[in-house]
């Protein structure tokens, strides 16, 4: 095998090409009968060979760093013993492009370069750059003992992985932090973990600080306690996590929140959790040996509905379980099965959202300056507050999300629509009788100078996403907050932003599909000009979905193809079904209720 890496390495290195493969062996391996320490992903690479080139042994230092399995011990027999010192393989990896990396030499040193599609960071977030970009590395060559060596890396090089490598080692997981109110409700922040190790890894994030956009939305321990040592998974499937004592100085209620957040967490490795302190369970409400789900300890992950839509045609409104005909278009519901009866909203009003919890449909007035919301069928509608408004969005939480600019004032006084005026996000409590109910302005950074095209609240009611575009530029981007609440689990301000992926531009609607995706209306940077459905999860590549002809409106959150449906200019309703756009009814808007 090493004899004929040597081959290939010196017939690329004459065609100045050389590459990082895009495959890898990868084996599971897991002892049958015995306890097992973690899941592995087994990939292993060649050492240096005696004689080869400094093209050769450049290259093949890239290549090993697939060497998670030894900690990089095989990478760094490329380096001279001061490069293993100063190269830091845990500082973030540059996701290639898969294909063959150039490689050239001068004099003693080779640069090498590569395209990278996205960075991560070394706590595992994904960021994809907006264009696929061209990078190099110098790297510094010297003999040892008549053999080459690396003996110079720069500082930021990290690990260089192709993308089929990154995801045969790496996998994404949602890490679960408890939200910073009295829901009781998990908040996924999903990261790239090695596979290796892989619930050692996913338990030490559920103790590690969460993503800075969070920060007061989320819940945290100060002081943070740690993991000590790795978990290992019983034959039984029990892992054990011991973290340290600072678990101890935590509230009770504090303690149950991370007990919820490392089960929830760790469910998806298919293992129970026993948290220890020094080897004693962390005690805490709720907690006993028959703890299996974070419900028990009161405690939610909140998924987005899969079951019933509200289709808005020509004959009013109607529920739609989403099972298909033959035909594949959808049965409608008998209204006996129906989960409440539907209001009837008259010519005028649109953009429709709807709350399952207060099954409550609210719309925006055709001046697009109030909002009317349907209480058991009747319709109370707000003195107008603001213009341009956007399609609302329900928290199913207490809270009705609406945005557009704020209403000025003219010199006799009088309120009115104000040519560019004040970005605003409002909140509507729902829990209050519906007639003292008013608008409330959130406080969110970074509005300034631009205006709000869309909204959307995640389906946990924690997190919101924006759409805004710059009034000067009139470009356009997708923003990520979160929300902070009071006591009252009001929401009173908006932390962030967190840009959510800058390959997606001209973006005009969005919609999540689930806690860790966002559907997004838009283009992406490498297609211009056609307008498409673009699957954008929060922190992974994103994956255009195709050109919508008159696209509208994008729904997450359904039953088709990718959980994702358009409403076109056309009356229709499109899905994805195989490789095309298929339409699915015949309707002028489609409504997922918030869960």
């Amino acid at each position: 095998m090493k004899r004929l890496l040597v081959l290939l390495l010196a017939v690329l290195t004459l065609t100045g090409c050389a590459g990082l493969p895009d495959h890898s062996e990868v084996s599971q391996r897991m002892a049958i009968g015995e306890p097992r320490t973690e899941p592995q992903s087994d990939v292993r690479p060649e050492g240096p060979t005696p004689g080869a080139t400094p093209a050769q042994v450049a290259a093949g230092f890239l290549y090993a760093h697939i060497g998670l399995e030894d900690r990089f011990a095989t990478a760094q027999e490329f380096l001279t013993a001061r490069a293993v010192q100063t190269w830091n393989p845990d500082q973030g990896v540059a996701v290639l492009r898969d294909g063959p990396l150039s490689v050239r030499q001068e004099g003693t040193d080779v640069v090498i370069g590569a395209t990278v599609l996205a960075r991560v960071s070394p706590d595992g977030r994904l960021s994809q750059l907006r264009t696929p970009q061209a990078t190099s590395v110098r790297l510094r060559m010297a003999q040892v003992a008549g053999d080459w060596r690396v003996s110079g890396v720069p500082q930021e090089l990290g690990l260089w992985l192709s993308r089929a490598n990154f995801g045969h080692l790496y996998q994404p997981s949602e890490i679960y932090y408890g939200a910073k109110n009295n829901q009781r409700v998990l908040v996924p922040d999903e990261r790239w973990l090695p596979k290796r190790g892989s619930v050692t890894a996913m338990a030490e994030a559920v103790l590690s600080p969460p993503a800075p956009w969070l920060d007061g939305a989320v819940q945290k321990i100060v002081p943070s306690p740690h993991l000590i040592g790795s978990v290992p998974v019983s034959a039984d499937e029990i892992a054990s996590v011991a973290i340290s004592a600072e678990a101890l100085k935590a509230t009770p209620d504090q303690r149950a929140m991370l007990w919820a957040a490392m089960i929830e967490t760790l469910k998806a490795a298919g293992v129970r959790v026993r948290l220890t302190v020094n080897g004693t369970p962390l005690a805490a409400p709720g907690v006993s040996d028959d703890v299996v789900n974070a419900e028990d300890l009161n405690y939610r992950a909140i998924k987005p509905s899969s079951g019933s839509v509200i289709v808005k045609d020509a004959d009013g409104l109607h529920w739609d379980d989403q099972r298909r005909s033959d035909t594949g278009r959808p049965r409608q519901r008998d209204t006996a099965d129906d989960l409440g009866p539907l209001p009837t909203v008259p010519t005028g009003w649109h953009r429709l959202a709807a709350d399952f919890k207060t099954q409550e449909i609210a719309a925006v007035s055709g001046d697009d300056r109030t909002v009317g919301r349907w209480i058991t069928g009747t319709l109370l509608q707000r003195p107008p507050f603001g213009s341009h408004l956007v399609r609302p969005s329900y928290d199913g939480i207490n809270g009705l999300w609406v945005a557009g600019q704020a209403l000025g004032t003219d010199q006799s006084g009088a309120r009115g629509p104000a040519a560019g005026g004040a970005p605003t996000v409002w909140v509507i409590n729902t829990r209050q009788q519906a007639a003292s109910a008013q608008p409330q302005p959130v406080v969110v950074p970074g509005l300034a100078g631009r205006d709000v095209l869309a909204i959307s609240v995640a389906p946990d009611g924690q997190r919101l996403a924006v759409v805004l575009r710059d009034r000067r530029t009139s470009t356009t981007s997708v923003q990520l907050y979160g929300v902070v609440r009071n006591q009252e689990d009001e929401a009173t301000r908006l932390v962030g932003p967190r840009p959510l992926n800058a390959s997606v531009v001209s973006a005009t609607d969005i919609s999540w599909v689930d806690g860790s995706t966002i559907a997004v209306l838009g283009q992406v940077s490498g297609n211009p000009g056609a307008t498409q459905a673009v699957l954008v999860p929060l922190n992974d590549l994103a994956q255009p979905l195709g050109a919508v002809r008159g696209a509208q409106q994008i729904v997450g959150g359904t039953g088709d193809q990718f959980g994702v449906s358009v409403v076109t200019d056309q009356g229709t309703v499109v899905g994805r079904q195989g490789t095309s756009w298929q339409v699915i009814y015949d309707a002028d808007d489609l409504i997922v209720p918030a869960p």
